[in-house]
């Protein structure tokens, strides 16, 4: 039977390869599947599995792993490396609404794509190519691969511009403050709109820093003394200039800023204040 025509095999090549040094990892991966025991496997890809088949079948699939050799497929098959040399556009929309568990797998797949390709092109191409990378919602698409690209995309020519609503939204991902820290820290330049979590606003108010403003001190004062004429009074009045350090982007002005006008800070410090403009069709 099948069974026992693959033990032979694996026999065959563990005495005659592996024992000598002539074994190839990929081979020897398939082999410690097969002679896992099958009960326990099952428990470790239990989780894995509907996803694996949720990815594999049907159109899904066929996007995903098109058939090199299914000549009735008239569809052009690309690849993160050809989109980049073509300059071409690649837009994925992923609906994380209705299925969040596809989502998040199609978006780590696509991502850890581009990271190996910015790899390449870092390594071996002569000529580096811009390359524009936006991820709107970041949080739900972050990881290590999206990391390395915000740390060292820069060398291979890519500029990422990415979107989330609150720190905490990449923390709770992440699994950690570190990692969320290192994630804002890759970010040169931070644009923001109104925020309604407070500690996203001082996290940006911290960020634009302190700007010192003049605070005047008036004071009067009169005086009358029984003892002189009744007529006779005196007054003075002084004013006076002092310094004082305030954050130059209060966090209740990023709580109350109108819709489309937002401030940005870029890398170097200068800052700006802009309004979106409403393009009419």
């Amino acid at each position: 039977n099948d069974a026992s025509l693959i033990d032979g095999m694996v026999k065959l090549y563990l005495e005659r390869f592996a024992a000598h040094d002539r074994g190839h990892e990929t081979i020897d991966g398939l082999i410690a599947t097969h002679t896992h025991d099958r009960e326990h496997y099952m428990k470790i890809i239990a989780s894995a599995l509907p996803l694996l088949q949720m990815l594999a079948t049907g159109e899904t699939g066929l996007m995903l792993a098109p058939k090199a050799d299914d000549f009735d497929d008239e569809r052009e098959i690309w690849d993160i490396d050809k989109i980049i040399k073509q300059k071409a556009v690649l837009y994925m929309g992923l609906d994380s609404l209705s299925n969040n568990i596809v989502q998040k797998a199609i978006a780590s797949m696509a991502l850890s794509d581009v990271a190996a390709v910015c790899g390449a092109i870092y390594n071996f191409y002569a000529e580096k190519p811009d390359v524009v990378l936006i991820i709107d919602e970041i949080a739900e698409a972050i990881n290590e691969q999206v990391i390395q690209i915000l740390n060292k995309g820069r060398g291979a020519g890519f500029k990422a511009f990415v979107a989330f609503q609150a720190r905490a939204d990449l923390e709770a991902k992440l699994g950690n403050a570190a990692k969320m820290l290192q994630v804002l820290g890759n970010l040169n330049n931070q644009v923001v709109l109104r925020l309604e979590d407070s500690d996203t606003a001082k996290w940006f108010s911290d960020k634009v820093g302190e700007t010192a403003i003049r605070v005047v001190n008036v004071s009067n004062s009169t005086n009358t003394t029984t003892e002189a004429h009744a007529l006779e009074f005196s007054g003075s009045q002084s004013r006076s200039i002092q310094l004082e350090k305030v954050p130059l982007i209060p966090v209740k002005l990023l709580h109350s800023l109108p819709n489309l006008q937002y401030f940005m800070r870029i890398s170097g410090g200068a800052v700006y204040q802009g309004r979106i403009p409403i393009i009419e069709g």
